[in-house]
């Protein structure tokens, strides 16, 4: 009898994304820096379904105190035709790699091709330069189109795009719209239209009306207005005009080094004379001048995406306070039962193939971002990125105890943060309990008298200051032993007195925030 091959697990899809909140201004922004596949399944991978999830869930989860969310994408195809997957280009068409062994066999067999739901074989799919942007356009225009027919919100996306060194007709040469796509897109950059990320909420509404060359309100300046990301071209074309003596982010092994190592007020002063040297240029200026730099300029086509949302009245975060400082003496059982019940249903929804509803709480839905200690997060983000993935040779057993690291970090972030919390609801109870023995308060005087506590500052060690989120799937969570777990969130601790000695890895590393 034909023994069946044994079936392996590798990864197919990738995608690296940063998330940065202003709660200033309650402003979010997300960067999605890379996406990749392998090429190793014998099937397509769904780059395209999965890019539309992802973002789609920020779009119809951001949190009520938030007001503005916007996407930015820089789309630029690597030479090597991998991003985020060492040696995945052999798996493409003409490589050496699994893949493409994959590929070649599934195009020997015309009628298995023709039966699947998929226009092209599987293997690697290497994009030219033109290809890519198209294809980020496509990507763009049909999350928008989704969006716009399952949201009842009023606030519709505004799309802007702009190929650098391309005016608009010229633009239409490389990438021609429909008639669909034309209503939908705005070419230029899109700061006649919407806010600077650190405007004050009421601005956000008001500049939606600003046609290009009104005259703009005061305080928008170059400096306010264009923001830097990691491995950015803007970021590196903001550092050439104020000729910084810092160094950018991005750059490999830099951890701001030389941010961290000078004084405050030298640093302080620094910064102000590179503002005043960026704030010369005028946005149209900016991008006028970012056609001639190098990443825009070497033959290869270019674009930057943005896609914002903006409420028009934004949600009163105002309410009834959280059940923790309302009722300070409850059972932390009731809410280890509480959250147990829902990483089980989430487990079952995902098992079943239900798709979460557009109603879902926001603010719930943002609890499910776990945050891990930054250590971690560079020692995970490194194991996975220092393989060959050209060969399925001992890809399997790596990729399975990257897994289990995952699992095993977040399960260990979740119990400390709950344990924590477990124990400050302890504390508090009996601090309650003593204080209505000593009869030194009323019932009702921690409303009124209760001093207000301070947000602890999050320690540079953490994941928080990373700027980066890894999504993982929350069924991971039901492994948390029950009588332990709680309500889970975002890792928190106050600043710790030495800090952690950096890890030494070769790869690209998050940057550091400097010290205050």
């Amino acid at each position: 009898p034909n023994i069946p091959p044994p079936q392996v697990i590798v990864p197919v899809f990738a995608l690296e994304a940063s998330l940065y909140t202003i709660p200033t201004t309650s402003v979010q922004l997300l960067y999605i820096s890379k996406i990749d596949t392998t090429g190793l399944a014998p099937l397509p991978a769904p780059a395209g379904q999965l890019t539309i999830a992802f973002l789609t869930h920020f779009l119809q989860h951001m949190p009520k105190s938030i007001h503005s969310l916007r996407i930015h994408i820089f789309a630029r195809a690597a030479r090597e035709g991998q991003y985020l997957f060492p040696a995945s280009a052999e798996n493409g068409p003409n490589g050496n790699g699994d893949g493409a062994k994959f590929a070649s066999k599934n195009d020997s067999t015309q009628d298995s091709v023709t039966a699947l739901p998929y226009k092209r074989p599987a293997g690697k799919r290497i994009l030219d330069d033109q290809q890519l942007v198209k294809w980020w356009h496509k990507i763009l225009s049909q999350l928008t189109i989704g969006y716009h027919q399952l949201t009842t919100s009023k606030n519709p996306l505004e799309c802007f795009y702009i190929l650098p060194g391309f005016d608009h007709e010229e633009s239409l040469e490389v990438l021609p719209l429909s008639s669909e796509c034309k209503a939908l897109w705005n070419y230029g950059h899109p700061y006649h239209k919407i806010a600077s990320p650190f405007a004050p909420t009421n601005h956000h509404s008001q500049t939606s009306n600003i046609h290009p060359g009104a005259d703009r309100p005061r305080g928008y300046l170059l400096s306010d207005l264009i923001p830097a990301f990691n491995d950015d071209p803007k970021a590196r074309f903001l550092h050439s005009i104020g000729d910084c003596s810092t160094t950018p982010s991005g750059e490999p092994g830099d951890w701001d080094d030389a941010i961290v190592e000078r004084s405050s007020a030298a640093l302080e002063s620094d910064r102000n004379r590179e503002r005043t040297k960026i704030n010369q240029v005028s946005p149209d200026e900016f991008w006028d001048r970012m056609g001639g730099r190098q990443e825009c300029c070497d033959g290869r086509v270019s674009a930057f995406f943005v896609v914002a949302l903006t409420r028009s009245n934004p949600i009163p975060t105002s309410g009834p306070p959280s059940s923790v400082h309302t009722q300070p003496t409850k059972n932390a059982s009731a809410d280890i039962a509480s959250h147990q019940a829902d990483s089980q249903s989430v487990s079952s929804n995902l098992d079943n193939g239900i798709k979460p509803v557009k109603l879902t709480d926001s603010d719930e839905a943002q609890k499910k971002i776990v945050g891990v200690p930054r250590n971690v997060w560079v020692s995970l983000w490194s194991k996975i990125h220092n393989k060959d993935y050209g060969t399925l040779e001992n890809l399997t057993t790596a990729y399975t105890g990257w897994i289990d690291d995952v699992k095993s970090s977040i399960n260990s972030a979740v119990l400390e943060d709950n344990l924590k919390k477990k124990r400050k609801l302890e504390e508090k109870g009996t601090n309650l309990k003593q204080d209505k023995v000593n009869g030194g308060c009323e019932p009702n005087a921690d409303k009124h008298d209760k001093p207000v506590e301070e947000r602890p500052q999050s320690s540079s060690s953490h994941f928080e200051d990373c700027y980066s989120v890894i999504l993982v799937d929350n069924s991971l969570m039901n492994h948390v032993n029950p009588t332990e777990s709680g309500s889970n969130g975002p890792k928190s601790s106050g600043p710790s007195s030495n800090q952690q000695k950096r890890t030494q890895v070769n790869v690209l590393q998050p940057r550091k925030k400097p010290k205050k």
